[in-house]
């Protein structure tokens, strides 16, 4: 059967790149990250910083419920990138 993309993200446990289907090259301009405070993100991160490095936009978004946790969270998220 078929993969969603839902589950790809979820069950790859890999840094995934995720571009429409007819692509046949690719700009990094803008980049979206979705970030949870975990050791498998800080090593998507890494993999990803030159990619992250030739963007002009990085927006990373994480939810996080408590003001001050998500502060400490982006700090920490610095120190990687």
């Amino acid at each position: 059967g078929s993969l969603d993309i839902g589950e790809a993200v979820m069950e790859c446990r890999r840094p995934m790149l995720i571009v429409p289907s007819r692509m046949t090259s690719l700009a990094v301009n803008r980049l979206f990250v979705a970030w949870k405070e975990t050791a498998e993100a800080r090593r998507a991160i890494a993999a990803a910083l030159p990619l992250l490095q030739q963007a002009q936009n990085v927006m990373i978004v994480e939810l996080i419920p408590d003001e001050a946790e998500g502060a400490q969270a982006a700090k920490r998220l610095s120190d990687v990138a």
